[in-house]
């Protein structure tokens, strides 16, 4: 079997996670740049947290019940996240450096289900993808219809209605 794990609001707060980054002293240069938090980028928000996390310091954005998940499904998991490949590996890298076997694909700007349709025979059947996005689940679905998809809903939503829904990796077969 393999997991194929979202990463931001999967596994990882971000919510949180941007809170906390905008609590730091370097953010008051965005705001005052800004004036909306909603209107910092991408690269403001790397730029406020690229100047270092302290070692594991990221681990408390991780969802309660993710690392006793991973410590059960061992290498069966997966870790796929779509964005800026530099700023997702300084977040996974801080909280699962310590972590032996963990895989993850960083699709940059492509959507998952196009990345993983060319890898997808090199993994253990059956697979299952867990994302809280509509859109990558329904990419999945079109280029990758034999993955079994899950909706991750952890504000305690009913979701879509076109997958079955999950609050939490606990909940998985």
């Amino acid at each position: 079997m393999t997991y194929f794990l979202d990463f931001d609001r999967t596994l990882f707060d971000t919510d949180a996670f941007i809170t906390h980054l905008l609590s730091r002293p370097q953010a008051n240069q965005f705001y005052k740049k800004s004036k909306n938090q909603l209107e910092l980028t991408i690269k403001d928000i790397s730029n406020i947290g690229a100047s270092a996390f302290d070692s594991n310091e990221l681990i408390q954005f991780v969802y309660p019940e993710v690392l006793q998940f991973l410590r059960m499904v061992g290498s069966e998991a997966v870790i796929i996240t779509y964005g800026n490949p530099t700023w997702q590996k300084l977040k996974i890298e801080n909280i699962f450096m310590k972590t032996p076997r963990i895989s993850v694909i960083y699709t940059d700007d492509k959507r998952k289900g196009e990345v993983v349709t060319d890898k997808i025979s090199q993994y253990n059947k059956p697979i299952i993808f867990i994302d809280d996005k509509i859109s990558e689940l329904e990419n999945m679905e079109k280029y990758c219809p034999q993955v079994q998809l899950f909706e991750m809903r952890r504000d305690g939503g009913v979701g879509d209605g076109r997958w079955q829904v999950i609050h939490s990796l606990l909940d998985l077969p």
